[in-house]
């Protein structure tokens, strides 16, 4: 039997605290319209992210999101990330899928978790880069 908190903490990676703006896009056919809601990053690792979100989402939803994480692009090996601004403040996009999702703490929407399922290559290489740094 495991102990309870390892029963509760099922990642297999290490999850960092960021405040971060995430925008969010369920990814359905046809593809809606829009530009799609703004979340709130609550933490993000290797492998996820939990985000607070001001509607549900399902298990096993995907998603479109990107992640305005500072920092993450000076990881990047381009040279058109260090000459272009626009490219070295890009956000990190990625598919996502919904592992769970449950009403916050304080009420005021829904806490989310999600797993990574594709990122680009090269902006996989650059994240994992800066999380090293940081843990």
């Amino acid at each position: 039997m495991q102990p309870k908190d390892k029963q509760l903490n099922r990642r297999d990676f290490p999850r960092i605290a960021e405040d971060a703006r995430v925008d969010v896009n369920r990814l359905t056919y046809p593809l809606p319209e829009g530009s799609g809601m703004r979340a709130a990053l609550k933490d993000i690792g290797r492998d996820g992210v939990c985000f607070q979100s001001p509607d549900p989402f399902e298990p096993q939803d995907l998603l479109s999101l990107k992640i305005h994480l500072l920092g993450w692009q000076r990881h990047q090996t381009t040279l058109l990330s260090l000459l272009d601004e626009a490219v070295a403040a890009a956000p990190l996009t990625a598919v996502a899928e919904v592992i769970w999702c449950r009403t916050s703490a304080d009420q005021s929407g829904y806490d989310v978790g999600a797993r990574f399922r594709d990122i680009y290559e090269d902006d996989h290489k650059a994240f994992l880069k800066h999380l090293q740094n940081i843990f």
